[in-house]
């Protein structure tokens, strides 16, 4: 699965997009700084902001994911997605959806 990105210039500035969706690409130093900056700041309550930061970035991935795919094998290909990009690997045993949600049940 390989999707390019794309670059849109507006008058005198630039976008990246991906899959329809404006990205920021940043130098991952760049993003440890910011982390910790948060933290010094927030101390304890960073962790509960990034966690919850995480949670909505995901859940408007998948949105973006799913319109782009579909419900049809969503798992596996969401998990070639990210798996060619190096987050991670994953192994999908078993999965359970429950139509009345939308989802997963578990």
């Amino acid at each position: 699965m390989n999707e390019s990105y794309e670059l849109e210039r507006v008058r005198d500035s630039a976008a990246i997009r991906q899959l329809g969706v404006r990205m920021i690409i940043m130098h991952g130093g760049t993003f440890v700084d910011l982390q910790k900056s948060v933290e010094a700041v927030l101390g304890e309550k960073a962790n509960a902001l990034l966690y919850e930061a995480g949670i909505r970035a995901g859940a408007s991935s998948t949105q973006v994911l799913l319109k782009k795919w579909g419900r049809e094998d969503f798992m596996k290909k969401w998990a070639e997605f990210y798996g060619s990009r190096g987050c991670g690997w994953f192994k999908l045993e078993e999965a359970e959806i429950n139509p009345k949600r939308g989802g997963s049940s578990s």
